[in-house]
């Protein structure tokens, strides 16, 4: 990931779908969430590696068994690293990214961003969903089999018109 994004931003940026800016910024803040403590037994994974393999499988929805051979981690670590990665951007950003309009002046001021913005009236947030690749879950039959062929979950985001996160 170094020598791409030293040699070739234009495809770091393509192949994270993420401005460098942006991510030097995700990685600064959650950092020091990753980081891990060395061991006689072996060395942690870099948090770089950690963010790098989690924002490029959630952008590409690659299974753990295809990156496991390009990101050389094992597919059981990966699984445990995305979720640890996108738990740590969760507590991260929860407190500045997640929060709702209170008073009816916020919500007026949100309509007028989308209609600034994105010409859409009256409307005060978008939302749209990914599904999410999971091991089909115990005695759960065809619950989570999707017309995609694959068990999955559906994450739903709630954003505005800078889409930041919103809790409702």
């Amino acid at each position: 990931m170094v020598e791409l994004r030293r040699e070739d931003p234009r495809n770091f940026k393509k192949f994270l779908c993420m401005l460098t800016e942006m991510n030097d910024k995700i990685f600064e803040r959650v950092r020091h969430r990753l980081l891990k403590q060395h061991t006689w037994y072996r060395d942690p994974l870099d948090p770089g590696l950690k963010v790098a393999a989690t924002q490029r499988h959630l952008v590409s929805g690659a299974k753990y068994s295809d990156m496991q051979y390009s990101w050389r981690v094992a597919e059981n670590t990966l699984s445990v690293v995305v979720r640890e990665v996108c738990h740590a951007i969760c507590e991260e950003y929860v407190d500045e990214a997640m929060t709702a309009p209170s008073t009816p002046e916020e919500w007026k001021q949100l309509a007028d961003g989308f209609l600034k913005k994105w010409d859409f009236p009256n409307c005060v947030a978008t939302i749209d969903g990914k599904d999410i690749a999971i091991r089909k879950p115990a005695s759960s039959g065809s619950l989570y089999y999707n017309y995609k062929g694959f068990f999955s979950i559906i994450l739903l985001a709630i954003v505005d018109t800078d889409y930041m996160l919103m809790r409702l």
